[in-house]
Formats: C-alpha cells, structure tokens, sequence
C-alpha cells in the first residue's frame, strides 16, 4: 500500500512530457480562436458587401427616368443578388416602395416636410420579392422617423434588402448545454441576417409607378 502512494506521488510529481502536453491543448485553443475571429471577420465582409449592393440598386433607382414596377423591381433583385453573391433563392429578398409628400405646398409646417417631428408621408407602391410583405400605409408610418425631409409633393424610393449569412463553419449552431439547461454559444449562427434601408430621391423627375412594367 505504501509502495503505491509512493508511486503515485511520484508519477503526480513527474514532469517529463508535460510540454507537448500543454502545446496541444494550447494549439487548440488557439484554433478555436482563429476559426471564431475568421468566422466574424468574414460576417462583417459580408454586411460591408450587402450594404454596398443595396447602395448600388438605390444608385440604379435614383437614376430611373421612366415608369417602372414590379418587373423592374425583381431586375434589380437579380443585381443585388449578383452583387450580393447568394447561393439560394431563399437567402435573399428586396421590397422597394414609393412614397410621396403629400403636404400642402402652401403650408410651412405640413407634416412631411420637417417641422413637424411626427411628420407623414403617402404611400404610392410598394413591391416585395420572396417572403417579404409589401409595405402598407400603417407601416411605413411607424418607419416615419427613417424618412429623411421632403419637399412638398416630393417623391422618393425606399430600398430594402435582406441576407441570410450562412457562417463559414457553422460553429455557432452547436449550442453549450448541461443538464437540459442552455449555458451558450461560441460563434455565429445561420439565423443572422443582414439588413439594409436606404431611402432615395429621385435624380431627375418623379417616380412613376407603373404596375404593368
């Protein structure tokens, strides 16, 4: 009995071995961290890059000189798509809507062109692509505090778009449980998405909605 304490004594004393030992459990955590700051790196490319494509889109919309509709908007849903680079039909959708002031032009404190902090704008169109609802008039004005300052019977286009980020190594989606209690995650899961709303004027005329284009 006493030659086994002191052997096992002497093997908790014992240090050979123990770097290489170390160095793994080392190395691991070290590539935990690398793929996890890879993993969020590549997130915020991915929003830079989805936000840049909806600026583009709005770019093109702005520019439009004639009457468009919900064709033209599911055009410019396979430029964001291209931009955006998604890799399924599901992983992205746009809703592209025109508003207009409807203020009085006679009337400086209408409630559309800034004096007025709960400032109202008339809803024209609206066209979604995929999932997404069109925008109805309750909607857009719970979104009133989005609306930049518009002139008196000023149009303007609201462009929205959303990704769903598939992450590269889907580690988030593991979730950390103990005893059917949930204790945390480590990295990004597949239900982010990236979200982008970006109002636009128009560069030359009015919008003109045309239901048929």
């Amino acid at each position: 009995m006493a030659l086994s304490r002191f052997r096992f004594r002497r093997f908790g004393k014992e240090e050979h071995g123990s770097i290489p030992i170390e160095g793994v459990m080392g190395f691991l955590l070290l590539a935990g961290w690398l793929v996890l700051a890879f993993e969020i790196y590549d997130a915020f490319r991915m929003r830079a890059k989805v936000t840049r494509a909806t600026s583009t889109v709005a770019d093109i919309i702005s520019r439009e000189r004639d009457p468009f509709g919900p064709a033209y908007v599911m055009g410019m849903k396979k430029i964001f798509d291209y931009l955006a680079k998604k890799s399924d039909d599901e992983q992205t959708w746009m809703r592209v809507t025109i508003i207009r002031c409807w203020a009085d032009p006679f009337a400086p404190d209408a409630p559309c062109n800034g004096a007025d902090p709960n400032r109202k704008v008339t809803l024209v169109a609206s066209d979604a692509t995929n999932i997404a609802d069109v925008f109805t008039q309750a909607a857009l004005d719970a979104e009133a505090d989005r609306i930049p300052v518009l002139a008196p019977g000023d149009t303007a286009a609201i462009v929205e778009t959303s990704y769903s980020y598939h992450p590269l190594f889907g580690i988030g989606d593991k979730w950390v449980y103990h005893e059917g209690d949930h204790l945390g995650q480590i990295g990004l899961s597949k239900g982010l998405r990236f979200s982008s709303f970006i109002v636009t004027r128009p560069r030359g005329n009015r919008f003109v909605w045309d239901p048929t284009k």
